[in-house]
């Protein structure tokens, strides 16, 4: 596996995410797994940072020069998020394998799979089409 760190970025704009980190030989900074946060009433809300539902893969790459500063990640917040990137990356596995389902490949429990995922789906409140 490669050489990523789970950081908090503060860009530019006053945004700041979390996300697995790698710095590209050309100086880029690719992000993987980035969502915003927020704390509310004692709890910490993760949200997409990017629309998760519209993209292929979920990262991407920033300029250094759109990074204001990168933070150091404490462990229990570093295991919530790895946690709930572990989510989305199932959903993403589920998204593709239902794309490639054709009706003739479906059986009982094929079809108990795709309900499964599809309430999944649901109780994250993510868009099926």
């Amino acid at each position: 596996m490669d050489n990523k760190e789970v950081k908090i970025l503060r860009l530019q704009n006053g945004e700041d995410i979390i996300c697995n980190y790698l710095k590209l030989e050309n100086g880029d900074i690719e992000v993987s797994e980035p969502m915003s946060f927020m704390l509310k009433q004692h709890n910490l809300l993760l949200n997409h940072w990017l629309p998760i539902s519209i993209i292929s893969v979920n990262k991407a790459v920033l300029k250094e020069s759109d990074i204001l500063c990168e933070i150091f990640v404490d462990d229990e917040f570093k295991e919530y998020f790895e946690n709930s990137a572990k989510e989305i990356a199932d959903l993403f596995d589920a998204k593709k394998r239902l794309e490639v389902v054709s009706i003739e490949d479906i059986n009982n429990e094929t079809m108990q799979d795709l309900l499964n995922e599809f309430e999944t789906f649901k109780e994250l409140g993510l868009p099926i089409q």
